[in-house]
């Protein structure tokens, strides 16, 4: 995992990969080698879950589809949201992007935070979302 700040900051960056254990279906056997794919979908919403834990409000959000530029598929769930201050009870209007990708029981998540209307920000954005590349496993 890499993680430049935190949600309180305002602008973060994290990029994480999790290996996550498959439940098996209820009466299959272990050697007919089904495997179930991850619902991205789910795992968004523990992210926002685990957003709203930290004190984040307001978040309205978007789900669309996501294509690296080398072909990756996945799903990216953006939106806007509201951070509490560190230093007192206002909330500071902020954007954020979480970009998913699956492959078997492999999570690779994106998560980025950033104020509203900041174009600096708005360029750190599009240089990550322009340099998101998921490797195929290799032999």
């Amino acid at each position: 995992m890499f993680s430049y700040g935190t949600v309180l900051d305002l602008f973060s960056v994290t990029v994480s990969t999790q290996v996550l254990l498959q439940q098996q279906a209820q009466g299959e056997s272990q050697d007919q080698g089904k495997t179930s794919e991850i619902d991205l979908n789910e795992v968004s919403e523990v992210v926002i879950k685990g957003l709203e834990s930290k004190g984040v409000k307001d978040i309205v959000l978007l789900r669309d589809a996501f294509e690296t530029p080398n072909g990756a598929k996945g799903l990216k769930t953006h939106g806007t949201l509201s951070i509490p201050s560190q230093t007192s009870d206002k909330l500071r209007a902020a954007q954020f992007i979480l970009l998913q990708f699956t492959a078997q029981n492999i999570l690779q998540q994106v998560i980025i935070t950033a104020p509203n209307n900041d174009d600096y920000a708005d360029q750190m954005i599009e240089r990550i979302l322009n340099s998101v590349e998921v490797k195929p496993k290799e032999n």
